[in-house]
């Protein structure tokens, strides 16, 4: 006896493709910092849940914000990276969407830092929060002496000589050989 069932056409299956992403929650001002700690750790849940594979967290913490979020004008920053599997992303927007203690998030694919990407990025940072605050110390004593920064004036001595086209002319035919005329 012959199988007379039609032979039924199945799509390849997508591969589904593992993208890093970097998220960044902030969290309404109008919560304590133990609170933010903890919807922060409930949303990296989610994450984990979804099955997303946590690489990097930061703590930025509370800051003023340019305008009212949730009629507050502070909020605590989160940052974390992950791995996640492309598909899920959208399940895991959803959820975040949803939740009334996020105030804002934002997710975006990213390439994967290594760690010493990172520790090198840290150090900068360090160094640029040493340098304003040295800048901040050095404006501070000026405006205390009521001195104005000074500025440097250019003199036309100092800038470097200007060549006159003969002089260019002649270079570009030195350059070139004798052979070409102009």
């Amino acid at each position: 006896m012959t199988d007379t069932t039609p032979e039924v056409f199945e799509f390849p299956k997508k591969e589904e493709l593992v993208h890093h992403y970097e998220m960044m929650l902030l969290i309404s001002g109008n919560t304590t910092d133990e609170d933010a700690a903890k919807t922060f750790s409930e949303v990296k849940e989610l994450a984990v849940a979804a099955g997303a594979e946590m690489t990097y967290e930061e703590v930025i913490g509370r800051k003023t914000l340019a305008y009212s979020v949730d009629k507050s004008r502070q909020g605590s920053y989160f940052v974390c990276e992950f791995d996640l599997i492309s598909t899920r992303l959208p399940g895991l927007n959803e959820k975040l969407r949803i939740r009334k203690d996020v105030a804002r998030f934002l997710i975006i694919k990213k390439h994967k830092r290594t760690a010493e990407e990172i520790a090198t990025e840290k150090e900068w940072a360090v160094k640029r929060e040493e340098y304003r605050a040295k800048k901040m110390i050095e404006n501070a004593t000026k405006s205390q002496r009521g001195e104005r920064p000074s500025f440097k004036k250019v003199t036309a001595e100092e800038t470097a000589p200007v060549a006159d086209e003969k002089e260019v002319n002649d270079g570009i035919d030195k350059l070139l050989g004798d052979d070409v005329t102009v």
